[in-house]
């Protein structure tokens, strides 16, 4: 874990980490096979959703040092061996502490009942002639970034 960034930029910086973390641990490229926000309507790639951080107990504090995220990564396949391989590659991944290439993110984990089962579903491309079906699978994620303080 690399020291606190500025208290505004601490929330992206830690999912933005994390994404980058997974994007290494899976062989997936950024911007090509795998994404930060939302899930293009193809398939092969997978991304990262933003999350709802925070604790309102938390937020309320005068000083704030961390905030726990939580995070859902789904990725669409045309095969189930490659949906369950990417999978597994996420699992590998996790969880780890204070990873020296993990910036603001302290812990990260799989969250409890994020386990994900693969699903054949039909994929939303937005036209009735394009549609198909592929491997969607869903996994709930957890981490707790640090904010370098409300005076950051």
């Amino acid at each position: 874990m690399t020291s606190p960034v500025k208290f505004v930029d601490s929330w992206n910086a830690a999912e933005s980490a994390l994404f980058n973390a997974l994007a290494t641990a899976t062989g997936y490229r950024p911007g090509t096979g795998c994404f930060h926000g939302a899930l293009p309507p193809r398939m092969g790639v997978w991304a990262l959703s933003p999350g709802k951080f925070g604790d309102e107990n938390v937020l309320w504090a005068p000083e704030i040092s961390s905030i726990r995220d939580t995070l859902m990564v789904v990725g669409n396949f045309a095969r189930l061996e490659e949906c369950q391989a990417w999978g597994m590659g996420i699992v590998k991944a996790m969880p780890w502490a204070n990873a020296p290439d993990g910036g603001n993110v302290a812990i990260a984990r799989i969250r409890e009942g994020g386990s994900g089962q693969p699903l054949f579903v039909e994929l939303e491309t937005g036209s009735a002639s394009a549609s198909a079906m592929c491997w969607r699978l869903t996994l709930g994620l957890e981490i707790v970034f640090t904010t370098g303080g409300r005076a950051a």
